[in-house]
């Protein structure tokens, strides 16, 4: 349990705080204090402290309800913290916008299947 949980606080750190502000630093964001909407704060809260609790239960027939649990809350997270899909960056001379559309769907279509195959554990746990 406490390695799942070390390693997903490290992991968010990495991914929403340490490398916003790196990228900042070298010229490619165009405010290293912003900041995510609550919502995916709460989200990415909840991924850490379930996956704590789920490492106790992993063996367990209740396994199903975790991995449902956290492909709803990853979900979650992915529609919070990347709402338009679109990264843009500009400076007083030039403006560069990515388009991560595509990437995100693949993101969320992950998730919501991380939380079927919850179902179907839970399906098949029930002999």
């Amino acid at each position: 349990m406490i390695l799942a949980v070390i390693s997903a606080l490290v992991s968010y750190i990495l991914l929403l705080y340490l490398l916003p502000r790196v990228l900042s630093a070298l010229g490619f964001g165009s405010n290293p204090n912003a900041i995510l909407p609550q919502e995916s704060i709460y989200a990415a809260v909840g991924i850490v402290a379930l996956e704590a609790v789920s490492a106790l239960f992993s063996t367990t027939r209740i396994r199903g309800a975790f991995m449902v649990g956290l492909g709803l809350l990853g979900y979650l997270f992915i529609v919070s913290a990347f709402k338009s899909g679109i990264i843009a960056t500009h400076t007083p001379t030039y403006l560069v916008s990515v388009n991560i559309g595509f990437v995100v769907t693949i993101m969320k279509i992950l998730a919501l299947l991380e939380a079927a195959r919850g179902c179907v554990t839970l399906m098949a746990d029930n002999t």
